[in-house]
């Protein structure tokens, strides 16, 4: 559940980040956005989800999506429009490895092995 104090990272489009952040697209250029804090005190509303904003990673597409540039925003409590969400990864306490996803092998599918959602962990 999307509650208030969750930890939680929220994938968004490249076109609602440039919309929020205010930022020009640049030629074919996308990029994945995740949005790294916790869920604020309104939590999950019709319009979007309240954010306390930690940071905010723009990373490279693909699969190993690394981080090209980390945005903060003031004040930090932000509502992010629904339409602009992808997914939400929620966690226990603060994830302290990387945070991105990683591809599984069919084999391992077929022989019955739980496919691995994201390479982030919590501590």
């Amino acid at each position: 559940m999307l509650t208030a104090g969750r930890q939680v990272i929220v994938w968004l489009s490249d076109e609602g980040v440039r919309l929020f952040l205010g930022l020009e697209r640049p030629s074919e250029e996308k990029s994945r956005w995740a949005f790294i804090g916790k869920v604020g005190d309104e939590g999950l509303s019709e319009l979007g989800l309240w954010l306390v904003i930690e940071r905010i990673e723009e990373r490279e597409m693909g699969i190993e999506a690394k981080v090209k540039t980390t945005w903060s925003v003031s004040p930090q409590t932000c509502l992010i429009r629904v339409d602009f969400i992808i997914a939400a990864q929620l966690f226990n306490s603060y994830p302290k490895e990387a945070i991105g996803f990683k591809e599984n092998p069919l084999e391992g599918l077929l022989a019955g092995v739980a496919p691995l959602l994201s390479s982030a962990a919590p501590a």
